[in-house]
């Protein structure tokens, strides 16, 4: 079984390498040095709360409705705390190398190819939800339940983990 939360984390560690103007975004990520960060239990938190994500997206597949609302609300969470709307697809090319190890028995351009699909979908849904102007509805969803662990600071609001 692949320790979803450790791919995650080794995804943000790698974008954060890559791009490290975005661990500002991150505003109880700030300061930290990366290799400090990498054994830290926020950043874990972060992973996991990404993954009920990806699952709650995964199971809603068939329920486009209902997958749209959850990423709606997501999109929209994201843009209250300034996280800009090019992050998404950043994380893509480091999530694939991330799991490709984990998986490696089983992984295949088709299955790199369904990950590239499922993140499209994640970007197209959370990119709405970032651009309208409501206020999200809790759709219910355990991923729209972690609203209240961002912080904000007084420059501007800033995603907590």
């Amino acid at each position: 079984m692949v320790k979803c939360e450790i791919v995650y984390s080794q995804t943000y560690l790698r974008m954060f390498e890559s791009r490290p103007e975005l661990i500002q975004i991150f505003g109880a990520f700030d300061g930290q040095e990366l290799p400090l960060l990498q054994h830290s239990g926020l950043l874990h938190d972060h992973a996991s709360r990404v993954m009920a994500t990806v699952d709650a997206v995964v199971t809603q597949l068939e329920d486009r409705h209902t997958l749209a609302v959850t990423l709606r609300d997501v999109g929209h969470i994201h843009r209250k705390y300034n996280v800009p709307n090019d992050l998404i697809p950043t994380i893509l090319p480091h999530f694939l190398v991330a799991i490709k190890p984990q998986i490696d028995a089983t992984w295949s351009d088709e299955v790199s190819e369904s990950w590239t699909a499922l993140f499209d979908i994640l970007i197209y849904y959370m990119t709405e939800g970032e651009l309208t102007q409501r206020a999200p509805k809790n759709s219910g969803h355990s991923v729209c339940q972690n609203a209240d662990k961002h912080e904000h600071n007084g420059n501007g609001s800033r995603h907590k983990s």
